[in-house]
Order: C-alpha cells, then structure tokens, then sequence
C-alpha cells in the first residue's frame, strides 16, 4: 500500500482539477447533479473531502458524507486513470479510516468496484437491480474502536 499524504480539499473545490475528476467519473452526462454536489462540498460542513497528490498535481480524493449517527458514507472515491492500480484509492481509505476511528463506512456502488471495497474489508452486500439493468451493492465497514 502506497504512503500518502492525505489534505482536505475543501479550499480547493472550484479548482479544474478536482471538478476534471468528478466529472469524467461521474457526471459528464448530467452537468446539474456535478453542480449540485459541487455546491455540498462548498457549502455544507457535514460534506468533505480529502486528497493526495503525486507528481504536484490531485491523483485521488475521497468525498465523504459524515451524519451525526457515526457514520460516514464515502460518496465519492476517485483515483485519476494516470495512478489507478497503485494502491493509492487503499491507502487514502486507510488514512481516512485511523483519522476517523470512531465512524463506520458506508458506500454504494456498482459491478465494477465493490471488489475494491471488499479487498479493504468492507462487508458487501447487493440492493438488487435498483436502476433498470444496474445492480447496486451495499458496502460496510464497522468503527475501528468496536
């Protein structure tokens, strides 16, 4: 697992980087939803997001929704496609993991990540078909300090 240096990115919301990243992951068919969550990572303070980078530029982040019941779901999990398969997407869950001991994690996903999640401990289970041809799996982890 990669070493890395993990920063909150709230300052850097607005940057092309951190919009670049989201969008080709997620929301380059639907410009009203990348605003939408652009403006919870702006504005609204249970909304965060880390990251790192390598070669002076952001490689991954971690947007993450933490709720008052200890709890964070992991909205957002990006490693740019240039560092993918390095280790880099463990290793920031891993430092978001000992900076948030006391929440579980949560994340929904699709076919092609849960495997992901469930190398990194997660318990993962399937919400069945939940759009029209696309299964969706639940991912947990427990608090550390349980």
């Amino acid at each position: 697992m990669q070493k890395v240096q993990m920063f909150d990115l709230k300052p850097r919301v607005d940057s092309m980087e951190f919009r670049a990243l989201l969008t080709e992951l997620h929301y380059r068919p639907e410009p009203a939803k990348l605003e939408r969550e652009l403006e919870n990572y702006r504005s609204r303070p249970d909304y965060r997001a880390f990251g790192c980078e390598r070669n002076g530029r952001l490689a991954a982040f971690a947007g993450l929704h933490i709720r008052q019941d200890k709890e964070i779901e992991v909205r957002h999990l990006i490693v740019d496609a240039e560092f993918r398969g390095r280790g880099l997407g463990s290793a920031l869950l891993n430092k978001l993991r000992t900076a948030f001991p006391q929440y579980s994690f949560t994340a929904e996903t699709d076919r092609d990540a849960f495997e992901f999640y469930r190398r990194c401990g997660f318990e993962v289970s399937s919400l069945g078909e939940k759009y029209p041809g696309v299964e969706r799996f639940l991912c947990r982890l427990p608090a550390r300090n349980h």
